[in-house]
C-alpha cells in the first residue's frame, strides 16, 4: 500500500508515474525533506509554506542568524507537520565554501516518539565585505 509520493521525484519502475513511500516513517521523512527545500512562492494558494533557510541565504552566518533562523524552522515544522517534533537542529557552517549542513533530529508522535533524523546542505552566498 502507498502513502505517499517520494520527494526527491524520480520514476516508478513498479507501475504508476512516481516512486512512493510504502511507511509512516518514510512519508514523514519525505514530507520534511520536502518542505525544508520548498522556496517561497512555490507553493500555489499555499505562499506561507516554504523553508526558511531561503530567507538567510545573503545573510552573514553568525549567533543572530543562526538563533533566528532555528526559532523560524521550529515554527514552521510545528505548523505544517505537527506530527514530529524537533528534537535537535545542528548547524554546521563552512565558512570557506559556504555551506551550512544541517541536521534535524526529530522524533514522530504518533509512533511513542520513534526518532529519526535527516540531513541537509544549504548553499549560502559570499557576503560582500
Amino acid at each position: 500500500m502507498n502513502i505517499g509520493i517520494a520527494f526527491p521525484f524520480n520514476d516508478s519502475s513498479q507501475g504508476g508515474r512516481f516512486q512512493t513511500t510504502k511507511t509512516t516513517r518514510d512519508a514523514i521523512k519525505t514530507n520534511l525533506i520536502s518542505l525544508m527545500t520548498t522556496k517561497p512562492g512555490q507553493r500555489p494558494m499555499r505562499s506561507n509554506v516554504y523553508s526558511p533557510f531561503y530567507n538567510y541565504i545573503f545573510d552573514p552566518w553568525d549567533d543572530i542568524t543562526e538563533d533566528m533562523l532555528e526559532a523560524e524552522v521550529r515554527q514552521v515544522i510545528e505548523d505544517v507537520i505537527p506530527e514530529i517534533k524537533l528534537e535537535e537542529l545542528i548547524f554546521e557552517f563552512d565558512e570557506n565554501t559556504y555551506v551550512l549542513k544541517v541536521r534535524f533530529v526529530y522524533s514522530i508522535v504518533v509512533f511513542n516518539s520513534l526518532e529519526d533524523e535527516i540531513n541537509l546542505s544549504f548553499q549560502f552566498q559570499n557576503p560582500v565585505v
